[in-house]
């Protein structure tokens, strides 16, 4: 679970050939940008994750957890709604 696996999740989910013209569908430039933050933001990779319950325990592998999917989550939907208002 690394976050560069979302190109490959998207390139099954959409298939390899149709992938270009279902991303350009899917996203607008800025909703693109915002899908961008989020998983720019969003839950490190299992070996992070690992590597932080290891050092500091399970008390803090959730907060870490559920902190970055919130902050990433806040960061994407005010970059979105601060550009449409432009």
């Amino acid at each position: 679970m690394a976050k560069e696996l979302v190109v490959g999740t998207l390139g099954v989910i959409f298939g390899e050939k149709q992938i270009v013209t279902s991303l350009k569908k899917l996203f607008n430039p800025l909703t693109a940008y915002s899908f961008l933050l989020m998983s720019l933001i969003y839950t490190p990779c299992i070996a992070t994750m690992i590597a932080i319950k290891n050092e500091v325990g399970i008390k803090y592998l959730l907060l870490t957890i559920f902190y970055t999917l919130f902050l990433g989550w806040i960061v994407a939907v005010v970059f979105y709604q601060i550009a449409c208002l432009l």
